[in-house]
């Protein structure tokens, strides 16, 4: 990967001085023999600088590319990823931090309950049955066996 890159940045600076030595050279050149007025010296120096100003943005797209290619071979995540990634970990961070409050919280009051326990609370005694309910069943057991005995 690195003497792909050291090759992509190689072209990149030889482009870039080549053209512009180059550039430099042609118009003196052309100048010095009279083969081109100031204004077209200028119009081919502008036309060489932009075409040279291409090259570099398309070389800076195609690292750019390959680099991204790369990385995604080699499994790292993205800025991105890694943004998402971190804003989850905060969220679970407070979750942790919430509950282990809500812990400390809980263990307290259940020492304090230890500490002083409430008095226990009265439980309400049963009603004795009523007299009345023993009487109507005894006569009615009453009735029922003197109608059997054929009274």
């Amino acid at each position: 990967m690195q003497e792909v890159l050291r090759s992509y940045l190689e072209t990149a600076l030889g482009l870039t001085e080549t053209s512009r030595k180059k550039a430099t050279e042609m118009v003196d050149k052309l100048l010095q023999q009279g083969g081109m007025s100031v204004d077209q010296a200028k119009s081919v120096v502008d036309d060489v600088i932009s075409t040279s100003a291409a090259n570099r943005e398309a070389l800076g797209q195609l690292v750019r590319y390959e680099v991204d290619q790369t990385l995604g071979r080699l499994g790292l995540a993205t800025r991105e990823e890694n943004e998402t990634l971190t804003g989850r970990l905060e969220q679970l961070e407070q979750q942790l931090r919430d509950a282990e409050r809500r812990i400390v919280k809980l263990e307290d009051d259940a020492e304090r309950a230890q500490k002083h326990p409430s008095p226990p609370k009265k439980v309400a005694k049963k009603a004795p049955a009523k007299k009345a309910a023993k009487k109507t069943a005894k006569k009615t057991a009453k009735k029922t066996a003197k109608k059997a005995s054929g009274n």
